[in-house]
């Protein structure tokens, strides 16, 4: 598949730009141009009644989608939030005792790393971070922490801020 169609309108922004960012930085699909124009228009048919929709219809139905995708059991078990920043909040003020503790690697992104570091400045948190070097020996290292337990949060990125 030529994923370049799926990105048509930002491509032809500038056609000789060559883009290799894999994360924030990357470009919007053509299906994000629509869905802004999709969330403007119902946001103002809907004013008043909006939220009804996107907590009664839109993410219902993306949780679904999303949990079918991982082969999860229930769509109930996701949450969604627009920052790293919001979600850790969401997740750490579920756990019930004080400090959390926390299992996470050296080479998380800077939203989870400055959090974390002022939880454990206030005594909020307990973060046992697994260096992610040597790299080689890396996914065994982490999986022996986790395994040991302990752990109120096992925070992990799939890609490492620092490789």
């Amino acid at each position: 598949m030529n994923y370049k169609l799926l990105f048509s309108r930002a491509l032809g922004l500038d056609p000789e730009r060559l883009h290799f960012a894999a994360h924030s930085h990357h470009l919007w699909p053509d299906a994000s141009f629509d869905g802004q124009v999709q969330a403007w228009a119902e946001a103002n048919r809907f004013a008043d009644r909006k939220w009804d929709l996107v907590f009664g219809d839109v993410i219902p139905e993306a949780q679904g989608h999303v949990a079918g995708e991982l082969g999860l059991p229930s769509p109930d078990s996701l949450i969604f939030a627009p920052n790293t920043h919001e979600i850790l909040l969401r997740i750490v003020s579920a756990v019930d005792r004080a400090p959390v503790r926390i299992l996470a690697t050296d080479g998380e992104f800077h939203s989870f790393r400055r959090q974390s570091e002022r939880w454990e400045e206030a005594g909020q948190a307990v973060v046992t971070r697994v260096p992610l070097a040597p790299f080689e020996t890396f996914a065994d290292r982490f999986v022996a922490a986790a395994r040991a337990g302990g752990h109120d949060l096992i925070f992990v990125s799939q890609v490492f801020f620092r490789t």
